[in-house]
């Protein structure tokens, strides 16, 4: 994970949700949009977790923000392709040692998102006709479906 400074710009790369935590805020409300850039004004490590505090000055705002939710402000970014609970196709044949295991086609739906620096978005996608299977996979690797 990425360590941040007091003063460093960050980008959030997930939408930031009120979790209950923002009084007179409807819970689920979207607090900061993914790609919203901020400073962070401190640091907070907790046992094994670290929360930033990020200031984001377009809507002079401040709010913490766990390390894995944030990379440099200055790295090239762009949107997710899919969000929690979007229905998603296969758009190749999904593989492992030469059998097929989820078809080309095949429906699923985006469960959780992640983030790795070297490859972007990954998708957990919960293949439901197929025994509930679970896969991660990138955007090359998904289609939007309108199923």
């Amino acid at each position: 994970m990425e360590q941040f400074l007091p003063g460093d710009a960050v980008r959030l790369l997930f939408d930031i949700k009120n979790d209950g935590t923002f009084y007179g805020v409807q819970r689920g409300t979207i607090m900061q949009p993914a790609g919203a850039r901020g400073y962070v004004a401190y640091r907070n490590d907790l046992a094994d977790l670290t929360v930033y505090e990020v200031h984001f000055p377009e809507s002079n705002t401040t709010m913490g923000c766990r390390d894995k939710e944030l990379i440099p402000g200055d790295d090239p970014w762009s949107p997710p392709a899919f969000k929690k609970g979007d229905v998603v196709a296969a758009r190749i044949d999904l593989t492992q040692n030469q059998a097929v295991l989820v078809p080309e086609g095949t429906v699923g739906q985006v469960s959780v998102i992640r983030f790795q620096k070297n490859i972007g978005y990954i998708y957990e996608v919960r293949f439901k006709k197929l025994n509930d299977q679970y896969c991660l996979l990138t955007e090359a690797q998904l289609v939007g479906s309108n199923i």
